[in-house]
């Protein structure tokens, strides 16, 4: 198949299917997806929508029911078990809960892959400090897992999934167990490693935060598809799918708890985050403007903001407002119940 020299993952028309006692469970439908060699990839949704079936599909570590699924342009379904698992020390995984074993100590447990695969000892010993010390770890060699706290072990996790200097670097719901103190400073180390190393993430998360933190591009998943995909600036800016908003600005409860249909979601972008947008707004429509909910995320270095708003319970005056927000370049969504 023909395939961009640049493209390091790809999958094609790719499905999964489970049985079970109730029928045929469908976990991915026609998945198309193309991930370049050094980006950080995100891939968002909630739970059940088949994240994590699909980064286990990049391994074949699931095998797809249908579908292919290409590795430096390699069919993996035409690879051998032996070519399959020189494959999978190329596509490393962390995992949410560590995985670590518990009766080796850390740095044992960071040598253990290079055993596997046959390495030389000396080697193998040299390699797991030079990692162990790559994050920060090095002062920990002879602790046990149960020893250290859930960001040291994380770091372990990912000394030991860089041993057999992997190209791809999966990352399934790695922070989702960490406080956000801990999330920022592995998502801050991820990408260091990847500037350092010149691997490609991959990062499995349910969270904008982490896509937005540690990510270029992010595909958007609801009910095993693939709903939206594009560089992560311009989902977070304008979202084209109801799950991608509520992901990025998660205010359905707040919705519904008030007692209003006149709600308008805003986004913003660049410049126009630091302006007084809502002053502004004010001023030309004279019309009385609640801020209910607000927020804004830096994304390379550019500010990116979004707003909840409620406006007076007439026609004439959300007319003006929405007017005054096309004439002025604002995205903006209105919110119904």
């Amino acid at each position: 198949m023909e395939q961009s020299q640049n493209v390091i993952l790809q999958t094609v028309n790719l499905t999964k299917e489970f049985s079970s006692k109730s029928g045929s469970v469908q976990a991915l439908k026609d998945i198309n997806l193309s991930i370049n060699s050094g980006d950080s990839f995100g891939i968002i949704g909630l739970s059940g929508a088949g994240k994590s079936t699909l980064i286990r599909c990049f391994n074949f570590l699931e095998r797809p029911s249908s579908g292919k699924v290409f590795f430096q342009g390699r069919d993996l379904a035409a690879l051998s078990e032996k070519e399959l698992r020189q494959v999978r020390r190329k596509i490393s995984m962390i995992f949410q809960n560590f995985n670590l074993l518990a009766q080796r100590t850390v740095l044992d447990n960071v040598i253990f892959p290079l055993e596997i695969s046959g390495a030389e000892k000396d080697y193998s010993l040299a390699r797991a400090k030079e990692l162990l010390e790559l994050v920060s770890m090095g002062d920990k060699l002879n602790a046990y897992p149960d020893q250290l706290s859930g960001g040291q072990r994380q770091r372990v996790a990912i000394a030991r999934a860089l041993a057999n200097k992997p190209d791809v670097l999966l990352c399934d719901e790695a922070t989702s167990a960490l406080d956000p103190d801990t999330t920022e400073q592995i998502l801050h180390l991820l990408k260091e490693i990847q500037h350092k190393l010149g691997i490609t993430l991959v990062i499995i998360t349910h969270q904008m935060d982490v896509v937005i933190k540690a990510c270029d591009k992010v595909a958007v998943m609801e009910n095993s598809r693939i709903v939206e995909e594009g560089k992560v600036k311009d989902v977070f800016v304008k979202p084209q799918s109801d799950i991608a908003k509520r992901l990025i600005m998660p205010h359905g409860e707040l919705v519904k708890k008030i007692d209003s249909n006149r709600l308008i979601r805003l986004t913003f972008d660049g410049l126009a985050a630091g302006e007084p947008i809502l002053a502004n707004l004010i001023l030309a429509c004279r019309v009385p403007v609640s801020i209910l909910q607000a927020d804004s995320n830096t994304i390379d270095g550019v500010t990116y903001g979004q707003m909840l708003i409620r406006i007076p319970d007439d026609n004439i005056s959300e007319s003006r407002i929405l007017a005054w927000l096309e004439e002025n370049n604002i995205n903006y969504k209105k919110e119904r119940k």
